[in-house]
């Protein structure tokens, strides 16, 4: 499973539309990879969106 920047966001915050597919998804996953460049993008998504920055890095 390749883990994007949305389904990082949907996997940490509850709050998300989509927490609990990306859980059941994410733990239904062998293997996860992601990239350097996504993981960027997810703090800088997850800071937009007003979640607490913390927890994001």
């Amino acid at each position: 499973m390749f883990l994007d920047t949305s389904g990082l966001l949907c996997l940490q915050y509850h709050t998300e539309p989509l927490h609990n597919c990306a859980i059941t998804e994410y733990e239904k996953a062998k293997i996860r990879i992601t990239h350097n460049y996504v993981i960027a993008e997810y703090v800088a998504l997850a800071t937009a969106r007003k979640f607490p920055r913390s927890p994001s890095v």
